[in-house]
């Protein structure tokens, strides 16, 4: 797996979680990354230590949230839960 991510210095917003709590995240872009022999472009990140992954036991792991900008470019998402894998078919 390869990246770049922007020679910016970083910047901050804000994200809004479900239950309407405001959070801080620092903001990047991707400028290219090779996933599972796709290469993704210009792709802005947000970086943040969210409850969310304390929940889930991830609070001292990688861990990745994708949102629907993401997601709607995949004609299929499947999760099979027992398995702990998620499969993205993009066409």
């Amino acid at each position: 797996t390869g990246h770049a991510t922007s020679r910016n210095p970083p910047t901050t917003g804000e994200i809004i979680s479900v239950t309407g709590r405001k959070m801080t995240v620092e903001l990047d872009q991707i400028v290219e990354a090779s996933v599972g022999g796709i290469t993704i472009r210009n792709m802005p990140l947000a970086f943040a230590q969210l409850p969310l992954f304390d929940h889930f036991g991830l609070a001292h792991d990688p861990a990745l949230l994708l949102g629907m900008d993401v997601l709607s470019q995949c004609q299929r998402v499947s999760v099979d839960l027992r398995r702990r894998e998620a499969t993205f078919t993009l066409n």
